[in-house]
């Protein structure tokens, strides 16, 4: 699929999940509003990818992988996996537990224990690591022949795109969970299948 093409995939999702999300009634207590600001902040990144990639601005495509992921990461392991005591450290500013801790966690759990969460980290963290701190895979994306200009290999933007779509439709299925809305829950799983190209 070519850029153009997945692009409006990504923007067609977008529609749908704000059409799912305008409106929702949440629950109002501090723990949930936490995690649905990093549900909202992962949703943002998700469409920035789509109009950072839409303006060719694909540095920056790259760069916010990381901070999609882990706003899932956190926003997950806060509403399934945090003690009271975690939550009021990471009101404070912190979490003591290193980031693949966080997996590790939420991997222990029956909905996360395929290990999907630990594969990406392992497979793809130290180059999102390098794409948003600007290490030497961001250096030579941006080296063509003749000039210093954004060169990124398209199947790998197409890549970063799937990726921002998968995050996306997980953050979606968190607010199908929080809601308690089963009809909405199978909607997103549909969506995932769809996508993953298992679905009708």
């Amino acid at each position: 699929m070519k850029l153009e093409a997945k692009l409006k995939e990504l923007e067609e999702l977008v529609k749908w999940q704000d059409q799912k999300l305008h409106g929702l009634n949440l629950p109002n207590d501090e723990k949930t509003r936490l995690i649905v600001a990093l549900i909202d902040l992962g949703l943002e990144h998700e469409r920035s990818i789509g109009k950072l990639a839409f303006n060719k601005y694909f540095g920056s495509v790259f760069a916010l992988a990381r901070p999609l992921f882990e706003a899932y990461i956190r926003a997950v392991w806060l509403g399934n996996c945090a003690t009271q005591e975690e939550i009021e450290t990471f009101k404070k500013g912190r979490i003591k537990k290193e980031f693949g801790e966080l997996i590790e966690d939420i991997e222990k759990l029956p909905a996360y224990n395929v290990q999907v969460l630990s594969d990406i980290k392992a497979q793809s963290w130290s180059i999102m690591n390098d794409f948003t701190h600007g290490g030497i895979l961001q250096a030579l994306g941006r080296n063509s022949a003749e000039f210093i200009e954004p060169s990124y290999p398209e199947k790998n933007i197409l890549g970063v795109i799937d990726f921002a779509v998968s995050v996306g439709l997980f953050l979606t299925m968190q607010v199908a969970y929080i809601v308690n809305d089963e009809t909405f829950a199978k909607e997103v799983l549909e969506k995932m299948l769809a996508f993953s190209g298992k679905g009708p």
